[in-house]
């Protein structure tokens, strides 16, 4: 659960918790963590590249609701990182 990741992960726990990402599970992005919560090191858990992973949602499809956040990938990124402007945890906050 999500409250397990926040016993150590606090600051991206409250980051996601009080941001645009509220409803997004940490699994949804990580993968499921059980292995990492009993022995938690950097090679038992999902970090994709941040790029990949923000446009699965957030690239521009007509079929998703039109007040659903979608880009034109190319032309809003200008070719940076999504995690250049945004926080990844809370992408309606900016670095």
């Amino acid at each position: 659960s999500r409250t397990a990741c926040g016993d150590c992960h606090t600051d991206k726990y409250e980051e996601n918790l009080q941001g645009v990402h509220h409803s997004v599970n940490c699994q949804i992005c990580h993968g499921a963590g059980q292995a990492h919560v009993i022995e938690p090191t950097t090679d038992n858990i999902l970090v994709h590249d941040v790029s990949e992973m923000c446009v699965i949602c957030h690239k521009y499809n007509s079929a998703r609701p039109e007040d659903f956040p979608q880009v034109e990938v190319l032309e809003h990124s200008e070719g940076l990182v999504c995690d250049s402007c945004h926080m990844v945890h809370d992408p309606g906050e900016f670095q």
